[in-house]
């Protein structure tokens, strides 16, 4: 997992676009809490506070609720390289 250094706010979107991409199955992470609560009765926040998608298609716009630092994910960062353009 990359950090890009960049922080979505809650409740803003982002559009990210892939310029050049080796390798596939990279995806975009927003928040670094990837604890999932769901079996928790007694929890003191929602169960799911980060958002995670695939970067395909090449254009995408995301949102989170809860906002949070902006991660690149590679299945193996070995050899692995991305390019994107990020715009709010």
């Amino acid at each position: 997992m990359f950090s890009l250094g960049y922080y979505v706010a809650g409740n803003n979107s982002i559009e990210i676009e892939v310029l050049k991409q080796e390798c596939a199955e990279w995806s975009v992470q927003i928040g670094c809490h990837t604890d999932v609560l769901s079996d928790i009765t007694n929890r003191q926040r929602p169960a799911v506070i980060f958002l995670r998608r695939s970067l395909q298609p090449k254009r995408l716009q995301l949102c989170s609720s809860y906002g949070g630092l902006l991660f690149l994910r590679s299945p193996d960062a070995s050899g692995c390289s991305i390019t994107v353009s990020l715009n709010n």
